[in-house]
């Protein structure tokens, strides 16, 4: 039942076939719109689904997970959390892809991702110092690469405390050090329960204060990589680190493909200061970008180091949250970002 459909250079993409049996069609009908948004590798059946390659239904589930080819939506959030092959009903269609991504793959052993291309990338944002705008600028990197190239990307934040809830809200039952336990032990994760999405960006649903980060070793976090990459979705991993240079997240950064090192414009580092730091890091200087970012006057720019000049018009307060309003100077600014990072880190789109 598998097909293939081209894609430009050769490339092909390996599209499966979701069967919807939903006794509300209307219902169905809505659902099967909303999930063909966004996903570009399902196809959705209404007309005889038991020939699909995975079923979507509300009939009643088995007792325990019985490793098919359903996916059962629920009518409790919190059993969702139970199994692989359980889904809230209300969900965002984004998770619903993700649960159904994450379904095949154990069925299968195969992940759903454009062939011939590598893995994804991962991008490490770090700052010299709290303040220089690295969770703002992460966050709009991640949507402009989807919005300008169609690259579909994650963003994880690993600070104690999350900043990213004041741009996008913040949410409800995120628990990392939870998600984390149960990478340590080996476990199997339905990561889709942990997402959320705004349409352009996806994200790790994380809490405001995140404390136990100084504990996580780094091979947990490559665990959580490895998960990531297993549901091929996406072209690039975000991670917003901040400031945050302790435990594994060090590890996770030193082995990133590469890093987005942010400065702030409203004040002085010496070069040689900024130097220092990453060389302490152990990171390579080679797979880094520099960004002076906020920059306000004349501040001067070292060599090779980007330029990302402050626009109060691009952030605006809506509703309790900073809104980043990407059609400014701003935005341009970061479109050049983004520009350069598909050179330094092409994963063969």
């Amino acid at each position: 039942m598998i097909r293939k459909n081209s894609r430009k250079e050769g490339r092909t993409l390996e599209i499966i076939r979701v069967g919807i049996m939903l006794p509300d069609k209307m219902f169905a009908g809505a659902l099967v719109r909303g999930l063909s948004r966004e996903c570009r590798n399902m196809t959705f059946l209404l007309e005889q689904p038991e020939y699909a390659d995975l079923i979507l239904t509300d009939e009643v589930c088995p007792q325990e997970y019985q490793k098919d080819r359903y996916l059962y939506l629920v009518n409790e959030p919190s059993r969702a959390e139970e199994r692989v092959d359980l889904v809230f009903r209300y969900e965002d269609c984004r998770s619903i892809v993700n649960r159904l991504t994450h379904l095949y793959y154990l069925l299968t052993g195969r992940n759903l991702e454009y062939r011939g291309t590598t893995a994804f990338r991962v991008i490490s944002f770090l700052g010299e110092a709290g303040g220089c705008g690295v969770t703002s600028l992460c966050l709009s990197v991640g949507r402009m690469l989807s919005i300008l190239y169609g690259c579909h990307c994650l963003y994880l934040s690993l600070t104690p405390l999350d900043g990213s809830g004041q741009y996008v809200g913040y949410s409800e039952g995120g628990d990392l050090q939870r998600l984390f336990y149960q990478l340590e032990a080996g476990k199997e994760v339905p990561l889709g329960a942990h997402l959320l999405s705004d349409g352009y960006l996806d994200r790790l649903r994380v809490p405001m204060l995140n404390h136990y980060l100084t504990e996580i070793d780094g091979q947990v976090l490559a665990s959580l990589m490895e998960t990531v990459n297993r549901m091929g979705q996406y072209e690039y991993v975000l991670i917003d680190i901040g400031t945050m240079y302790a435990g594994g997240v060090i590890d996770l950064l030193r082995n990133s493909d590469g890093y987005v090192f942010v400065r702030n414009g409203s004040r002085y580092m010496e070069e040689e200061r900024a130097d220092h730091l990453i060389g302490t890091l152990g990171i390579s200087e080679t797979k880094g970008i520099r960004v002076r970012n906020m920059v306000r006057g004349k501040e001067e720019t070292y060599d090779d180091e980007m330029q990302i000049r402050y626009c109060r018009q691009a952030f605006v307060w809506r509703d309790g949250r900073i809104e980043i309003d990407l059609n400014t100077s701003y935005g341009s600014e970061v479109a050049m970002l983004c520009e350069r990072i598909l050179g330094e880190y092409d994963n063969g789109k």
